[in-house]
């Protein structure tokens, strides 16, 4: 009996996990993530890998060069994630878990890592999207005793046609006990997709945090700027 129970849920299992499997590659003059300029002016590179099952559970990981100037002794953030994402009616809903990691990446005074995770749920209707983020883990990119961290991201998108689309976003973030750091951003963006996979986007994005008015440089070196300062981004990125 325990041998036609293994064989069966061995047979079921690819049924199960039918899905798909994608991987993207991009090109940015400007990594931005909430606001934030992760690259310090700089360009970088961005590649992921993604499968959706066709029960609606979803697994990836995405990487990205990163600035030792925003990240101390940092050079790449390396995403792992899970969740699942389903429709009720016109109704998009889901669910997440994501890990940041930033390998090498520590604070020199302490000894903090950058890594933290957090969860993700998310609510969609008719190209506009609301999804809030909460910190999970002890620490929060670098900020200790900060579990309960979030943020909330407001995004719409609205097709102009021929490819073209019109990206609108508005987040705020709160730090669990940082109440000093906490920032708030905007970005509004076009991107054209074609048929052979590749979208080219341009973005301006704007933050607020009187915190990061004069940011000093975190690898030493005496540079100041401010990470959430206004600036355009152009993007180019394929699908496989």
């Amino acid at each position: 009996m325990r041998k036609s129970l293994l064989f069966l849920a061995w047979a079921a299992a690819p049924a199960c996990l039918a899905g798909t499997l994608g991987a993207n590659l991009a090109w940015t003059s400007q990594y931005v993530s909430r606001g934030f300029q992760q690259t310090w002016g700089r360009p970088a590179w961005q590649g992921g890998v993604d499968y959706v099952a066709a029960n609606g559970l979803q697994a990836g990981t995405w990487l990205s060069s990163v600035s030792g100037k925003f990240i101390e002794g940092g050079r790449c953030e390396w995403d792992l994630y899970a969740g699942y994402a389903a429709t009720l009616g016109k109704l998009a809903y889901s669910a997440h878990l994501y890990s940041y990691r930033y390998p090498g990446a520590r604070i020199g005074a302490n000894g903090l890592k950058y890594d933290y995770g957090e969860l993700a749920l998310g609510l969609g209707l008719r190209g506009a999207s609301l999804k809030y983020y909460r910190t999970l883990t002890r620490d929060f990119f670098g900020f200790p005793r900060a579990r309960g961290t979030g943020y909330v991201d407001l995004s719409a998108v609205a097709q102009l046609g021929d490819g073209l689309v019109l990206q609108a976003h508005a987040g705020a973030g709160r730090i669990r006990n940082w109440s000093d750091y906490n920032w708030s951003d905007y970005k509004l963006g076009l991107a054209r997709s074609y048929a052979s996979g590749w979208t080219v986007s341009l973005a301006y994005t704007r933050g607020r945090g009187a915190a990061y008015e004069r940011y000093p440089a975190a690898d030493g070196t005496g540079e100041f700027s401010n990470p959430l300062r206004g600036q355009f981004a152009l993007s180019a990125s394929k699908t496989f």
